[in-house]
């Protein structure tokens, strides 16, 4: 794919949801679901499962839940570190019209 392409496909994304936002405040729907994926927190070294982030398509948290016996015999330190490496190694993998995690 050239950098053309990339950029149609945005822009066309970009104008898809800017339709269907117009379409719902004309319907008078105001409420928009942006699109959320779950994604495991886990320990790359030892792989360790301390919960979920969930963000939206634009990297926004919207929650975290984390497993209160590993979250506890873990350090806070630690498992921030996790969650941010977690958000941002689904914000750089993400593509226009790619799926990370699991929709809700």
């Amino acid at each position: 794919m050239t950098d053309f392409d990339d950029i149609y496909a945005l822009v066309h994304e970009l104008n898809t949801d800017w339709d269907r936002t117009v379409s719902s405040i004309r319907n008078k729907r105001t409420e928009l679901n942006p699109q959320q994926f779950r994604l495991p927190i886990v320990d790359r070294y030892d792989g360790v499962e301390y919960g979920t982030v969930c963000i939206d398509r634009n990297g926004q948290l919207i929650d975290i839940r984390l497993d209160a016996y590993e979250a506890a015999a873990s350090n806070e330190g630690h498992i921030i570190t996790l969650i941010i490496q977690t958000v941002n190694a689904a914000l750089q993998s993400h593509t226009p019209g790619s799926n990370t995690g699991d929709n809700r």
